[in-house]
């Protein structure tokens, strides 16, 4: 009995040694969309400096309607920075592999998550169901070269 007691001590022991990754990322304060409490939403940056899913929310302008899911784009985004989840998929939802969007009528913003940060890739207007491919070939695309700018290794 008392052996297996000191080895299951020997293995925690072991686990509080390893070293813990940082949870923190730095992100420039002119790609923040959001902050709160618990999550960072940033706009993602293209190799290029660009910051695509912002240039999309900066172009939807116009009646009353379209401003308003705009608004409600940036509400989502708060209530996840805030709370850590959004559990209504009319307003966030998983799309495929590592991929997410805020979701209002048929306004799209991507989204993915590392660390403390979810980076926010570009926006579209879904006209489609399901997702043209394109929207995931960019999302991968700017994801990709999010992280070389970041320096983490995908």
């Amino acid at each position: 009995m008392r052996g297996r007691h000191r080895g299951k001590q020997r293995r925690n022991q072991s686990r509080e040694r390893v070293p813990q990754s940082p949870v923190s990322i730095e992100v420039p304060a002119e790609q923040i969309m959001r902050t709160g409490t618990k999550f960072k939403i940033a706009y993602a940056k293209t190799r290029t400096g660009k910051l695509l899913a912002k240039k999309w929310l900066d172009s939807l302008v116009g009646n009353a309607k379209t401003m308003s899911d705009k608004s409600n784009l940036f509400e989502h985004a708060q209530i996840l920075a805030d709370t850590g989840q959004i559990r209504n998929p009319q307003q966030f939802m998983h799309e495929q592999d590592e991929f997410y969007t805020f979701k209002a009528a048929k306004l799209r913003l991507v989204c993915f998550q590392i660390r403390d940060v979810w980076f926010v890739t570009h926006g579209f207007d879904k006209d489609e169901k399901p997702w043209n491919r394109e929207h995931f070939a960019r999302a991968k695309r700017i994801k990709s070269e999010q992280l070389q700018i970041l320096g983490i290794a995908q």
